[in-house]
């Protein structure tokens, strides 16, 4: 009969469904039906698995754990609709986690992103702004004791180069076609100005220190040179940014830029960058000394001098951008301490060396001037000062509205050329300096950037449409000057460009046979060509010669002493070309300076060193994209020193590893992975064993994969998860101004594939073969980000984000409303030659570690991070809080937004939440080595990196507070070290103490270099980073304790898997099961606890129960139940019958069968009673101690 109670009607005399038994189950089983497990007691957890039909392994489609100290049944949801036959159930005793640490959520949903946030990504653009530093050199008459830096010096059978890549270099000519490098300072990145001794036993570097922070400072290094050893005599220091140099005589005068923390005074003008002038004492080289340091107002722009004179160009503080000041200094004192003379404020900006001159006590100037300080109103302005005292004799204006370019003094005269779209060369006769006379005026196509007086001739380089020139006129006549002859670099309509129209230094010269030597590059047909082109001065004219082809770009070139040869460098290689024949110059010998590093890796007492395709990342040698990646061999210590090279083909470098003596390769070329394997011979060299060849499904251009060695025959390569590309469409950003609603989402168009690619790599007499054996990818659609992969046992692991906004309908940019889906993805490799690709899983956030919890197991622990999203929406319990009257109420923690990190337990099928670490105060890196989650902090109150571990209880708990005090933009690790890349620096951490690392010491860069640390390796001597142009840089290892390794958590358990028989099974419909496994959050198992309540209720329909002395109540959800009077309470039972209540509002009540409805308030230590005839919805308590009713 029907049983009317409380609001709703229950049928009393139907009877709870108790399922079937295996064998009176259908044979087919559809998708929610669930397999109720009678485990034996020692069990700890229970697989449902599922046979393949097309290779007939037992696939874990589901894992159910079980608490171990209590005893009831396990609830196994069928995924999909399958045959009875093909399904089984395994039991285990062990477990790698406690029960607790399953209890957690496994599936997350969206978190809600920032929109707020996401609107500024699209609102704001970025604008990228660069200064160009005017140069500063000069010459003059009277200049014979006067040297000025270079990158490069040829003394005798000896070459120096100060070259960027790697630092000082030296090499021994004495045999021109087999040069050596003998002697190296590593000091990259750091300058390019250099002395040396015309001895050659020492030299003077101008470097910028490494390892430092804006505002920079600088310093001199002096170094010893003995043959094939350099020794570090000095480093002088100079508490500015050096900007240029001049040495005369033993003096060395430097100029640098300093910026002053508290600004300046001067003439009534505050400034806060200033001009240093250095002197320092090089006349006892082993004893430098700096003995003098000069505060000038205005930063500086350009420096000069002659054998009695130093002229120093600054800003003009009073009008900042438009002018110039020169001040003049007497070099001839004793000391050699410059004492100023005059100071002089020419009419403009005084732009290089070339536009100063000191001759018969007249300081001439000619400068860039503007009229109102308006560009459109320049014009060039030729000046003459008195030096004793610095007043103005005279002035010419020339050019209006012309922008000024090359200019030279020869003698009485004056040339100066300028440009707006003819290149007008002036002719200036400074006889008289207090009536400076324009003698002539020559229009010519293009503009000269370089002048040099060669008698009645002017040799000029410059730019014509696009193209380097070099132009020889005839000033023979000054009144008519003319362009005599005029060569053009590169090919005919392309694009060229030379060094030496910004530093004529970059022009060699023989004077004796009239030769130039100009490097150049060009864009001819789709690639870059660079060059050096031989010119020659004959009674014929201007006469191209020969080329001599450089593979990266040329820098400087000169003959050498016979005239026969030239030495041709670039920041790479030395070159020596006989040019006996000059219109067809011959190689004689290719010598490597440097290379290019990207990967590395150590393979005995060698080192690998890989370069991948295409050109350099800055400035000097952008090599064409068609050439090769490359291999190079050297040794372990000596990583400059070449022991062998090979040309690895086309493609760009996708993966390497190194493993068991075999370097394993992958390339990418043109949507292709080429798999390779290498051989490293102990003598350096490296020879091909085998290659395979496959199409990628991933479109991107520069793919990168990750090589894992799955046994001793099978390599798997897995793309590196990024981005996906989204877009969209045209249409929609137009429809969007002719829709009204307020919201509207844009559809996504966009994709992303990740691909696992496994290969049989066999090794024996007949010869070694490397077969493709099977491939498995995973393609998502719309706004995807993908994880790298991690390989678990014979799994690979992906993990991905999917975002989703919405947006308003006029504001296009702004976004309203947006969610990130989280997933995880994976292959299985158990038989490489058919992988298999695993269910998908929920994630709280995009993998980015993955701890392996047992060798040989499948269940980890994951990391996952978010950004920008919803924290602490997937915590178990809600959070509560109390309002200003005291009332509390539950919410789900969800209005804040920010990064998090989020540790799950996975179990091979499922990731359970176990706990969240809030990161939304830090933008830092974030790194995982085995189980430990590393975070670097970026907030104003701190800095360094924080470590985080999995305690027993599955919370986060801190366990080391790492390089306090410095901001760290990028962590690596490889199990062993974990590195940290700072402003100015890389920071170390021995993690094999992982409960105590073992910080080293820290140790200052080679040079200013801000390496990509991911591709580190890690010795016994220390650490190995590839710094790309610079080469390898090596941090040494400080003395320490004995190490031991960071070993992954061992259990001690056997993992052992049973067979349940059929008996101990029964099957139920998904509405019949008397636990519920449909809500969101439902991992698709459930264990129960045999409980009194069960035992002794009557079963009814719908799953309700009911007890005499308790009521009805729904325990589908058991611990949980829906009690007809209390609503939703947690249960946790007792000896004899005894009963604890949770409830929200109310907190713990005690009771038993005897004693109900009278319950013990745990929180007002008081007993009350529970009213059964209040109203529906309705608990009404009577307090004893109160004496009064209280309502909920």
């Amino acid at each position: 009969m029907l049983i009317a109670s409380f609001g709703f009607a229950i049928l009393a005399n139907a009877v709870f469904a108790v399922g079937e038994s295996w064998n009176e189950a259908s044979i087919w089983f559809k998708k929610g039906d669930v397999i109720e497990v009678s485990a034996p007691a020692e069990a700890k957890r229970v697989r449902l698995e599922v046979r393949n039909k097309e290779t007939g392994d037992w696939d874990a489609v589901k894992t159910g754990h079980l608490p171990g100290s209590r005893v009831g049944k396990i609830y196994l949801e069928i995924p999909f609709d399958v045959d009875r036959s093909r399904v089984r159930v395994r039991w285990s005793s062990s477990d790698p986690l406690p029960y607790s640490f399953y209890e957690g959520r496994s599936k997350f949903g969206a978190r809600e992103g920032d929109a707020s946030f996401a609107s500024a990504q699209f609102r704001t653009a970025e604008l990228a702004m660069s200064a160009v530093t005017d140069s500063a050199e000069v010459s003059d008459d009277g200049t014979d004791n006067v040297q000025e830096s270079d990158v490069w010096r040829l003394s005798g059978d000896r070459l120096y180069f100060f070259n960027q890549m790697r630092g000082l270099q030296v090499v021994d000519l004495s045999k021109p076609n087999d040069p050596k490098v003998i002697a190296r300072h590593r000091l990259p990145a750091s300058g390019e100005q250099m002395y040396v001794t015309d001895d050659g036993h020492y030299a003077y570097l101008l470097a910028r220190k490494s390892g430092q922070s804006w505002p920079y400072s600088s310093e001199v290094r002096v170094l010893k040179l003995d043959d094939s050893e350099i020794t570090e005599v000095a480093r002088l220091d100079l508490d500015a940014s050096y900007r240029e140099s001049r040495m005369v005589g033993d003096k060395l005068y430097v100029l640098s830029e300093k910026w002053e923390k508290d600004k300046m005074a001067w003439q009534n003008w505050s400034f806060s960058y200033s001009t240093r002038l250095a002197t320092f004492d090089l006349s006892d080289p082993d004893n430098p000394q700096k003995i003098d340091e000069k505060i000038l107002a205005g930063a500086p722009q350009v420096i000069s001098a002659t054998n009695s004179n130093l002229m120093v160009v600054t800003r003009d503080p009073s009008d900042y951008y438009n002018k110039h000041l020169v001040r003049v200094f007497d070099l001839t004192g004793f000391s050699g301490v410059p004492e100023q003379i005059t100071e002089v404020k020419p009419g403009g900006r005084v732009l290089d060396k070339f536009k100063l001159r000191i001759r018969n006590g007249i300081l001439t100037v000619i400068s860039q001037a503007y009229r109102e300080g308006n560009w459109r109103n320049r014009y060039s302005l030729l000046e003459t000062f008195k030096i004793s005292s610095g007043k103005r004799q005279g002035a010419m204006e020339l050019a209006e509205r012309e922008t000024l370019y090359a200019t030279r003094f020869d003698g009485d005269y004056a040339y100066v050329v300028t440009f707006l779209r003819t290149d007008p060369l002036f002719i200036i006769d400074l006889t008289k300096p207090e009536k400076p006379r324009l003698i002539s005026e020559l229009i010519v196509p293009g503009w000269s950037e370089y002048i040099q007086p060669m008698g009645d001739q002017l040799f000029a380089v410059g730019v014509e449409e696009g193209r380097v020139t070099a132009s020889l006129f005839d000033v023979s006549d000054k009144e008519k000057p003319r362009l005599a002859y005029r060569v053009f670099m590169g090919q005919a309509g392309a694009y060229s460009w030379s060094e030496a129209n910004y530093d004529e230094k970059a022009i060699g010269q023989l004077p004796s046979q009239n030769l130039f030597l100009i490097p150049f590059q060009s864009w001819e047909e789709g690639r870059y060509v660079k060059k050096v082109q031989i010119l020659e001065v004959t009674n014929a004219g201007l006469i191209a010669r020969g080329e001599i082809t450089h593979r990266f770009q040329a820098r400087r070139a000169a003959p050498d002493a016979t005239g026969l040869r030239i030495f041709s460098i670039s920041g790479n290689e030395l070159r020596v070309t006989d040019f006996a024949d000059r219109e067809n110059p011959k190689p004689l010998a290719r010598m490597p300076l440097a290379w290019k590093v990207d990967r590395i890796h150590l393979s005995g007492e060698h080192l690998l060193q890989i370069e991948d395709q295409g050109g350099y990342y800055w400035g000097w040698g952008m090599s064409s994209q068609d050439a090769n990646a490359t291999l190079r061999v050297t040794k372990t210590a000596t990583p400059d020193e070449l022991i062998s090279s090979l040309n690895l083909g086309a493609g760009t470098i996708a993966g390497s590893l190194v493993h068991a003596g075999k370097l394993h390769l992958a390339l990418a070329n043109n949507g292709k992975l080429v798999a390779e394997v290498y051989d490293l011979e102990s003598n350096g060299s490296a020879i091909k064993l085998a290659s395979a060849e496959v199409k990628l499904k991933n479109n991107n251009n520069r793919p990168e994969l990750k090589t894992f060695i799955l046994d001793e025959k099978t390599v798997c390569w897995a793309t590196v998860g990024k981005k996906g590309q989204t877009y969209f469409p045209y249409e929609y950003w137009r429809s969007s101004m002719m829709i009204d609603d307020a919201l509207y989402p844009y559809p996504t168009y966009g994709s992303a594939t990740v691909e696992a690619h496994t290969f049989t790599f066999e090794e024996n007499l007949a010869g070694s073969t490397l077969v493709h054996e099977a491939n498995a990818s995973i393609t998502l659609s719309g706004n995807v980000q993908w994880s790298e992969p991690f390989l678990l046992q014979d799994r690979i692991l992906y993990g991905s984000t999917v975002t989703n906004h919405l947006y308003d309908s006029k504001e296009t940019w702004r976004v309203v409303k947006s969610d990130v889906n989280s997933s995880l993805h994976g292959f299985d490799l158990t038989e490489p030659k058919t992988p298999k690709t695993l269910a998908t899983a929920s994630l709280p956030g995009l993998l980015t570690g993955v701890h392996q919890l047992e060798e040989g197991s499948q269940e980890a622990y994951l990391f996952a991070e978010s950004k920008d999203t919803s924290i602490g929406i997937y915590r178990p319990m809600p959070v509560i809080l109390y309002d200003d009257s005291g009332e509390f109420q539950i919410r789900p923690e969800t209005e804040r937004y920010g990064r998090s990190l989020t540790a799950c337990a996975y179990d091979g099928t499922l990731a359970y939440y176990l706990d969240e670490l809030d990161l939304s105060s830090t933008s830092g890196p974030l790194s995982v080595a085995k189980g430990n989650a590393f975070v670097g902090l970026s907030n104003s109150q701190s800095s360094g990196v924080n470590g985080y571990r999995i305690d027993e209880s599955g919370l986060f708990t801190k366990t080391s507070s790492l390089f306090r005090g410095e901001n760290l933009s990028e962590l690596a690790t490889d199990g062993s070290y974990l590195i940290g890349r700072t402003n100015n620096g890389v920071r170390v951490t021995d993690l094999n103490q992982v409960d105590s690392p073992y910080e080293w010491p820290k140790s200052t860069l080679s040079g200013n270099l801000y390496p990509a640390i991911g591709h580190f390796v890690s010795s016994a001597d220390g650490i190995r980073i590839p710094v790309r142009n610079y080469g390898v840089e090596y941090l040494p290892a400080p003395p320490s304790t004995e190490r031991r390794a960071l070993q992954a958590r061992r259990s001690g358990a056997i993992e052992s898997w049973t067979t349940l028989d059929e008996s101990l099974f029964r099957v139920f419909n998904a509405d019949e099961v008397p636990v519920s496994l449909t809500h969101a959050s439902s991992p698709g198992w459930k264990f129960r606890q045999d409980s009194a309540l069960d035992q002794n209720a009557t079963s009814l329909e719908a799953h309700w129960k009911s007890l005499p002395w308790f009521g009805f109540f729904h325990a589908r959800s058991y611990p949980w139940i829906y009690h007809a009077r209390l609503g939703w309470t947690y249960v946790s039972e007792g000896e004899e019958n005894a009963l604890w209540l949770w409830r929200a509002k109310i907190g713990w009540l005690w009771t038993r069968p005897e004693l109900y409805p009278h319950l013990y308030d745990h929180a007002t230590s008081s007993w009350t009673y529970l009213d059964l005839q209040a109203p529906s919805n309705t608990v009404r308590l009577y307090d004893h101690s109160a004496k009064d009713w209280r309502t909920e």
